[in-house]
């Protein structure tokens, strides 16, 4: 099975409050912990992944990072997926394996539905820690074939910290 799951960027400091290049700004506290546990749901929902491909923004960056550790997967950071470059990013798309990829609002979702040949219109907008998963299918056909939202995938995640305990 080829496989992308595209990852939104979890919670990070409001613009308003950033000072500094957007490029450097970061996820919150709050933000790294939902993201973890969105991980955590997102691991139980796809198993295993061949790697995490992240835009080099540090939001995502860290996101990307929260990923490869509960996936036990290499991070690697392209420029690609960097906002506003949706469109460099079907270059990406893996002849085989499956792999996360971990970006922005709206280009990962532009995105795959450029890769799915649709409107992106028709795909529900992500919220920060949000997945969505495309797979390639017949003919080198590509097809959305789930999305979650972060308190979907958190819910999810929760579930397994509690047996944990």
């Amino acid at each position: 099975m080829i496989e992308v799951v595209v990852v939104r960027h979890g919670i990070a400091v409001d613009r308003d409050e950033w000072d500094e290049d957007d490029f450097d700004r970061p996820l919150t506290e709050k933000g790294v912990e939902r993201m973890e546990k969105a991980a955590l749901g997102l691991k139980k929902i796809v198993g295993e992944m061949n790697g995490v491909v992240s835009s080099p923004y540090v939001r995502a960056k860290q996101t990307a990072d929260i990923l490869g550790n509960t996936f036990d997967c290499k991070v690697e950071v392209v420029e690609q997926l960097g906002c506003g470059r949706y469109k460099e990013c079907k270059a990406l798309l893996p002849t085989q394996g499956r792999y996360l990829f971990v970006g922005h609002e709206p280009d990962l979702r532009q995105f795959a539905a450029e890769a799915c040949k649709i409107s992106a219109s028709g795909i529900e907008p992500l919220k920060k820690g949000g997945a969505l998963s495309i797979k390639k299918g017949p003919a080198d056909n590509w097809a959305i074939s789930w999305i979650f939202q972060p308190r979907h995938l958190r819910s999810i995640g929760n579930s397994l910290v509690k047996i944990a305990a």
